[in-house]
């Protein structure tokens, strides 16, 4: 019991209670690593080993405790940790972006993962859509799903700021983000923080990506980097995807002109080769109906030849004059029709 006593006067002021009881439940040799601070402030990883001296099993009269700074070599596994973690994220987004074949199934799992990657739940895709000029919400998680049907103007809020500078931007706390806005009778919640990158398509910004996380937790430089790769490779498969719709869009705007050909060439019925025509038109524009007039120089009128997709045979009966008007519906040199009577 006195080795007790003199072990314990010479190292409780160095919080031994664990090595204490380590060695009184027999273990004779055991490490372990604290975090210490140096004289100027700094904190470094310590190891500590506590082994019993050879000879004093039976006493435990001698025990010999050294110290080694680690905090390098934790840094360096840390760094190989994170780059580890970094590659299998990507890894694991690049795989699921090569078996998607559409937006509308891409941009959902490469949301979940890039949450997934940075140990988040909430973030959002925005992506620009050139026909009305706006960016829309493609995928979102969390808190974000609230503004779904929410368009934002280029260099509105953070998402249209970051898409017409081209720049990431973090922010401390959205909710007090001078950049941020949100529609009427919306709000965004108090606590959330993190950060906003674009997303560039063949050296065009496409759109955006954000993630956010609860205070007091901030996106890391690391974190930062990786959101940085993940919208790259979004970019990439998104310009992908782009030129793989454009290239099927062609091959189906040749097959239809190779069907079109077959049918002028292979039949003399006039009403034959049109109704082919139409039907290739309405697939290829995704109308819903077209109709063919032809003009009569005997009227000065145009009149109806063949259709496909109109619910009415009234169509049919269409007749239009060059001296009336269809507002929105130019047809032939400034020529307007009439509804059919």
């Amino acid at each position: 019991m006195a080795a007790w006593r003199i072990f314990w006067q010479r190292y409780r002021t160095s919080n031994s209670e664990y090595e204490l009881t380590q060695i009184a439940n027999g273990r004779l040799a055991f490490e372990r690593e604290e975090t210490e601070h140096t004289l100027t402030g700094e904190e470094i990883v310590v190891s500590i080993r506590c082994s019993v001296a050879p000879g004093y099993e039976d006493s435990l009269a001698k025990v010999i405790v050294s110290t080694l700074d680690v905090t390098e070599r934790r840094r360096a596994e840390q760094k190989v940790r994170h780059h580890l973690t970094e590659l299998e994220a990507l890894n694991r987004v690049s795989t699921a972006l090569r078996i998607a074949q559409t937006q509308e199934e891409m941009l959902p799992i490469l949301l979940d993962e890039t949450l997934a990657a940075l140990g988040c739940a909430d973030g959002v895709v925005w992506l620009y859509h050139p026909e009305d000029g706006n960016l829309r919400i493609a995928a979102a998680r969390g808190w974000f799903t609230r503004f779904k049907d929410a368009p934002l103007k280029p260099g509105e809020g953070i998402a249209g700021n970051v898409f017409a500078s081209g720049k990431i931007h973090h922010s401390v706390e959205f909710a007090r983000d001078p950049l941020a806005r949100v529609p009427p009778g919306m709000t965004i919640p108090a606590g959330w923080g993190g950060v906003c990158v674009p997303v560039y398509s063949a050296a065009e910004v496409t759109g955006v990506i954000f993630v956010s996380m609860r205070l007091p937790r901030q996106v890391t430089p690391e974190e930062t980097k990786l959101l940085e790769s993940l919208a790259e490779m979004t970019g990439i498969a998104l310009h992908r995807l782009a030129l793989h719709e454009e290239t099927v869009q062609r091959l189906y705007q040749l097959q239809a002109l190779q069907t079109i050909d077959r049918a002028i060439t292979s039949s003399f019925d006039l009403r034959v080769s049109l109704g082919v025509l139409l039907e290739q038109t309405i697939t290829l524009l995704k109308a819903d109906a077209a109709d063919v007039l032809t003009f009569a120089p005997h009227t000065q009128t145009l009149d109806y030849i063949a259709g496909r997709g109109f619910r009415s045979p009234a169509a049919e009966r269409t007749q239009c004059r060059w001296d009336k008007a269809l507002p929105g519906a130019p047809l032939w040199n400034g020529a307007h029709c009439e509804p059919p009577a």
